[in-house]
């Protein structure tokens, strides 16, 4: 046998460092754990504060779409194509995303 004893010895070698590694990795993280502080909240840090000032607060999502849907695009393939306008799903989108921008309340949209 040419891969025989030698070839054995040597795979449960490195399945034996990897065991081994995979303890320190262990240990090193519930180290870690530990040194982790848990912060108690206090009655003054529930309190909601003022809430900040968003830059897109006056933004009028009206005259944003119709500048949307004024914009033309091209594709650019191997030749350039015609002219056109965003779709109504990808319009709906703006909307929605703008919405968000204004108001500051995002929600999922897929």
């Amino acid at each position: 046998m040419r891969w025989g004893k030698n070839r054995l010895d040597q795979i449960h070698d490195g399945q034996a460092r990897a065991v081994a590694d995979r303890k320190r990795l262990i240990e090193r993280l519930k180290a870690q754990a530990a040194r982790v502080t848990v912060v108690e909240t206090h009655e003054e840090t529930t309190i909601p504060s003022k809430p900040e000032h968003r830059r897109f607060e006056d933004l009028n999502i009206d005259d944003a779409m119709a500048a949307a849907g004024c914009l033309g695009f091209m594709l650019l393939d191997d030749n350039v194509g015609q002219r056109c306008s965003l779709n109504r799903p990808t319009l709906n989108l703006l909307g929605q995303f703008l919405a968000i921008l204004k108001t500051g309340q995002s929600w999922i949209v897929l």
